[in-house]
């Protein structure tokens, strides 16, 4: 077989979509040889080259959008064979989609790497800090540009292990390097489904190119075939570890022991949002039976991930179990048919979530002064830095953070206004239609899920609104040196508020359309359908505004304290994300390692039953050896010895004298006789 795909060479759009790819990358290169030299430890250098990156995305995505896509092949590497010609190629596709996240992942990565200026100043590490950011970077543009799964699966990849290195960032922290391990082995185990999805598809169709595939499904309807099910299983299996879908999701909130930038940066475009995305890119490989299991499979996180954050009180778990369950609205939308609406809500998460993520990164970093501040003043007073219980109050002290955070949770709650409203509505809505056209009744579980998930996330963020900025300071109140301390805190530094200031602008209806209730240009160039249904807008409306007003009641209005102290079963259950952790910890790893605990014994005891049988082959070996030389040898040498006296003797007799022949048969004469007459 030749699979030989046609050469497409580099274009304007795609040759600059190479520069965006490469900036990130060599960024990284020059931060790992030389950063030690450079000032500031290349922090500048290496956000300059992001910010490079983003204004070439942005120029890619306004060429790019609404208008053709472009695309560039070339042949990596060929394997010739008596049975076939195997070209394998490295292929570059800039469509909307691309352009968009393009644009996503360097403005996010820009505005981490801006915060970090301030934010990271002066850690431990920090030269390692924007050498890792650019791999991470380079590593998420290459699954946004590659159209080839094989490469995109590189790219993934690599996207796992440098995640590996920025949650291990504090390394001598024992949570922190558990946490990165965990994230590692959980992607990995995942990763092992889009592998096979890769075998599948090279067995059958030869190539790994997504445009020729695609060309080769409309033209030949392989959708249909029982191995696509397999194939498209497999691929979401891998995206179920890198998204963090149920049951993968326990690495994802332990992964808040990176720093709080780059909690924004996995959380927001990059690291959770490639498996949604690549989802999109391949939905036309995906059939209906793996489109079910999607829809399925995000219906189930997204209420077991917002659940949970009803009763966390640190405030970056929080915003981890927002991601899963928005993340599980993403999967909904793909599952039930609404890609480009998933891609949507995917690109306004990405900015509501950032600046959630840097708000909160906001607020730790004052709390920390406050402690530094107690320290100084020998009031040695030891609390967490990111327990909502030891907050309070903080809008007086950090007003524009406050007003940031106030319009990203607003944003990700889904009011009228706010950009979440805009793509989780129509994923609302469009999962509604999906499930009245199925045959049955129990697929309306998926939309029922995403509407209760509304109601909880609702309450859980105005809850963490009201910890975190209303009332008092409630550490200040246990300890009255805080309060003095609190009463000196000031606003963060102009390199964290103005990333701030620019996602909670991203966070608003306005960006993305001029009509706060309709679809806008986003969607109406996907080419996706309106949703008119006024009917159904309201109800996700309704049970937001009531998710808020229950936790106002509780936190506002009754001053519900025993809320903040609550220890039952159930609470247990959800703090500790549904005993996951626990049934993977005793039911696999438990189970691995008796597995293992009984392959050592048998090691142990085969070890023993060799050492003996190498003893007794020993034994048997000197035995035999000494049968071979005293025996045989001995049997042979008599042989020997015999045949040698009777020749000695026999050439003795062959003297040449005829009297010695004479008188030795006369002697053989008279034995006769003698044997003759008196013998017998």
């Amino acid at each position: 077989m030749n699979n030989l795909i046609p050469y497409i060479p580099f274009d304007s759009i795609t040759g600059t979509a190479v520069m965006i790819l490469l900036l990130p990358f060599l960024s990284f290169c020059m931060l790992f040889l030389v950063s030690r030299y450079l000032p500031g430890k290349g922090d500048v250098f290496a956000t300059t080259f992001v910010a490079i990156s983003f204004l070439l995305s942005v120029f890619v995505f306004l060429q790019v959008w609404n208008n053709n896509s472009h695309l560039s092949r070339f042949t990596w590497f060929t394997i010739i064979s008596s049975k076939a010609v195997e070209h394998f190629t490295i292929s570059i596709l800039v469509d909307n989609a691309a352009a968009i996240m393009l644009v996503v992942v360097t403005f996010i990565s820009l505005l981490v790497h801006i915060y970090s200026l301030a934010y990271m100043k002066g850690k431990r590490n920090y030269r390692r800090y924007y050498t890792y950011l650019g791999i991470f970077t380079f590593a998420m543009l290459g699954i946004v540009l590659s159209d080839n799964l094989l490469i995109t699966f590189m790219f993934w990849e690599m996207v796992g292990f440098s995640s590996y290195l920025l949650i291990g960032f504090w390394y001598d922290k024992h949570e922190a390097v558990k946490a990165a391990k965990k994230a590692f082995l959980f992607n990995r185990i995942a990763d092992l489904g889009f592998l096979v999805g890769l075998f599948i598809l090279w067995a059958h169709l030869g190539t790994f190119e997504l445009s020729h595939i695609k060309a080769i499904e409309n033209a030949t309807g392989l959708i249909a075939q029982p191995w696509f099910t397999v194939l498209g299983l497999g691929i979401f299996c891998g995206c179920m570890g890198k998204s963090a879908q149920f049951p993968f999701q326990v690495w994802l909130p332990d992964a808040m022991e990176g720093p709080t930038p780059v909690s924004a940066l996995i959380h927001a475009a990059t690291m959770v949002a490639a498996g949604v995305y690549l989802l999109a890119k391949t939905y036309l490989l995906l059939n209906p039976t793996v489109l079910v299991v999607i829809a399925s499979i995000g219906a189930i996180t997204a209420i077991a991930g917002a659940i949970p954050a009803m009763v966390q009180f640190d405030i970056k778990k929080v915003l981890a179990f927002s991601t899963i369950s928005q993340l599980g609205y993403m999967m909904i939308g793909i599952g039930t048919g609404a890609w480009p609406a998933a891609l949507f809500h995917l690109t306004t998460h990405a900015f509501f979530k950032a600046g959630l993520f840097l708000a909160a990164g906001a607020v730790i970093h004052s709390m920390h002064h406050i402690k530094e501040d107690l320290f100084e003043h020998g009031h040695y007073r030891e609390f967490n830095a990111q327990d909502m219980r030891m907050m309070g109050g903080l809008r007086k002290r950090l007003p524009i953070t406050f007003v940031v955070y106030l319009v990203t949770a607003l944003s990700l709650i889904g009011l009228p206004l706010f950009s979440g409203f805009l793509s989780k509505e129509v994923i609302l809505y469009e999962a509604w239609k999906w499930a009245q056209q199925q045959d049955n009744p129990l697929l309306f579980i998926v939309p029922l899920s995403g509407l209760a998930t509304a109601f909880i996330t609702a309450f859980y963020m105005a809850r963490q609104l009201i910890l975190v900025f209303f009332g008092e300071f409630r550490l200040g109140k246990n300890y009255k040196h805080a309060q003095e301390a609190f009463e000196h805190l000031k606003e963060v530094r102009y390199e964290m508020l103005v990333p701030l200031i620019l996602l909670a602008i991203l966070s608003t209806w306005i960006v993305f359309s001029f009509n706060p209730l309709g679809e806008g240009w986003f969607l109406s160039t996907l080419l996706f359908g309106h949703y008119s249904d006024i009917e159904f807008i309201v109800v996700p409306i309704l049970l937001s505004l009531s998710g808020i007003a229950l936790a106002w009641y509780f936190f506002i209005i009754k001053r519900e304290q025993r809320l903040l102290q609550v220890n039952n079963l159930f609470h247990r259950i959800l703090i500790s994300n549904w005993y996951l952790d626990n049934f993977y910890y005793r039911f696999i790893i438990k189970s691995a390692f008796k597995v293992a605990s009984a392959a050592n014994f048998m090691d142990r005891k085969i070890d023993k039953v060799i050492d003996i049988s190498g003893i007794t082959t020993v034994v048997a070996a000197n035995v035999v050896a000494w049968w071979d030389s005293a025996v045989v040898d001995g049997i042979v040498n008599l042989v020997v010895s015999i045949s040698g006296r009777i020749g000695k003797f026999a050439k003795s007799l062959q003297s040449g004298k005829i009297q010695s022949y004479f008188t030795l048969t006369l002697f053989f004469v008279v034995l006769v006789l003698v044997w003759i007459f008196f013998i017998l």
